[in-house]
């Protein structure tokens, strides 16, 4: 076996073997590689190893120089629905409603950027941006108004909903609304994500809006609570089987016989009258048979504190 220097190649010695083998085996050994969204600056380094037998025995390992690649800077973002139970996508609405839409904006890239975001309503309705705090895809107390541009690590999401203000109006009916929400790159400001949601106005419907007050704030062992549930309906058409429902407060025990609808006792019982109490899953039922838009009422019961 001989070895002959025959050149160089992009500045480094080449050396060519030649010889009587049995085999070889090339190999290329790569650090530092990963499928997609590599962080950058991330060094990238391959090294070639070459294996082959003589005839004369033994085995002859080789490898080559390593080359480095350094990954550079790169922006990316892309929408995500994140939640079955928000109103992800079409949906449809009454006036004087306001109605969120539940979407991920997510960090493609891979590097930490900020993100500018932009919605916008068609009809020109009240539009605002929260971060889903609990990521549960419902709008909530905790979740938080999005003022400024969202900072998001490479990789990452943040969950947000989109809502928009359904103004007050019969003159509404049978009309609809598209949303148009933008993130754009602060890095580079070419890359740009976007997600249309459509809002549909029902030409006819019925909206029932329920408050809940209790009489007392401050209460020791032993104390009766008043719990008072008001409903409004709302709109040209009516619902059957409207059903109210109301758990008995925890750390509260149900005074028996103290359930009224609109002022009037009915029993605990169920069958006889439209209201009930269930004493198996603690909750307390009314149900009415229709509910027609402008009908009111109130249910009441009491608690007691529980020692």
């Amino acid at each position: 076996m001989r070895a002959q220097l025959v050149g160089r190649s992009n500045g480094r010695r080449v050396a060519q073997w030649v010889c009587s083998c049995l085999g070889a085996v090339l190999v290329l050994h790569g650090a530092g590689l990963q499928a997609q969204a590599t962080p950058a600056r991330t060094r990238i380094i391959t090294v070639a190893d070459l294996t082959f037998e003589v005839l004369s025995g033994g085995v002859i390992r080789m490898s080559s120089a390593p080359d480095t690649i350094v990954v550079g800077e790169l922006a990316g973002v892309t929408f995500q629905d994140i939640s079955p139970f928000g109103p992800a996508g079409p949906t449809t609405t009454d006036p004087h409603t306001t109605v969120y839409f539940s979407h991920t904006v997510v960090n493609t890239g891979n590097i930490s950027d900020t993100f500018a975001v932009s919605l916008q309503s068609r009809k020109g309705w009240a539009v605002r941006v929260y971060r889903d705090v609990n990521k549960n895809g419902l709008f909530d107390a905790g979740d938080t108004l999005v003022t400024a541009p969202i900072a998001l690590l490479a990789n990452t999401g943040a969950p947000l909903l989109f809502a928009v203000d359904v103004p007050a109006g019969t003159t509404l009916r049978g009309s609809a609304d598209t949303l148009q929400f933008a993130v754009r790159s602060g890095f580079a400001p070419a890359t740009i994500a976007s997600v249309t949601d459509q809002l549909q106005i029902r030409t006819a419907g019925i909206l029932i809006t329920l408050t809940q007050s209790v009489d007392k704030t401050t209460v020791t062992p032993g104390d009766v609570l008043t719990y008072t549930v008001n409903y409004v309906a709302s709109g040209p058409s009516s619902a059957t089987n409207f059903q109210l429902v109301d758990p008995v407060p925890e750390g509260t025990t149900y005074i028996a016989g103290t359930l009224k609808l609109n002022g009037h006792t009915v029993t605990d019982a169920a069958g006889d009258d439209p209201g009930v109490f269930d004493a198996a899953t603690g909750r307390l039922v009314v149900t009415l048979a229709t509910i027609t838009g402008g009908d009111t009422g109130s249910v009441t019961f009491q608690v007691r504190v529980s020692p």
